[in-house]
């Protein structure tokens, strides 16, 4: 019976905590898009702090030519400030927006100062429609976008970028995190290096 939650979950997480490369990489870039870098990347606020890593990472690599950190404060924020205040000890959080708290947060550990930041999201849809609205403002006309999200919300962000955004603009999903179930011992557990 655990393996048949555990297949279940499985399919359930594919869907949710969509990615359409195997891994954050310009060799991956290539390989399916035919270009060596992204024009933007964007990680959305309500991401696990893990996420940020993820960003950092791709960044490191330099997979993107713009970079934008999105969220004002809703639902999750609170939850982001008290797991983020442990890693940002020195930093008074508790009234920046996600975006802010992952600007800090990359700024501290990474040395990563370049993003461009959307601050007055307050939930999934206009963390979209602000993001666009501020590339419009800033006259950037990215042809394609990798964007980052807790892998609860990654399908549900495609979803909104592609009824708001250009048609023409290539959209790649990358779940900040995607984790499996296996069954050990007729126990239900998470598989191991699951980011």
């Amino acid at each position: 019976m655990n393996t048949l939650i555990a297949q279940n979950l499985n399919i359930l997480i594919d869907f949710l905590a969509k990615r359409d490369l195997t891994a954050l990489s310009p060799d991956e870039l290539q390989a399916k898009y035919k270009i060596n870098q992204a024009d933007l990347l964007i990680l959305f606020g309500g991401s696990i702090p893990e996420g940020a890593g993820v960003f950092a990472k791709a960044h490191q690599q330099n997979i993107a030519k713009n970079y934008l950190l999105v969220g004002g404060a809703g639902h999750t924020t609170e939850a982001l400030r008290q797991k983020m205040q442990l890693s940002l000890a020195d930093i008074d959080i508790s009234s920046k927006s996600e975006a802010e708290i992952f600007a800090l947060y990359l700024k501290n550990k990474y040395n990563i100062t370049d993003c461009l930041l959307e601050t007055k999201s307050t939930n999934c849809g206009n963390n979209i429609t602000n993001a666009l609205e501020l590339l419009k403002n800033l006259d950037l006309k990215p042809k394609s976008i990798i964007f980052m999200q807790d892998a609860t919300m990654q399908n549900r962000m495609d979803a909104g970028f592609r009824k708001y955004c250009p048609c023409d603009t290539t959209l790649i999903n990358y779940a900040t995190y995607k984790v499996h179930f296996t069954v050990q011992n007729d126990k239900l557990c998470l598989e191991q290096n699951n980011i």
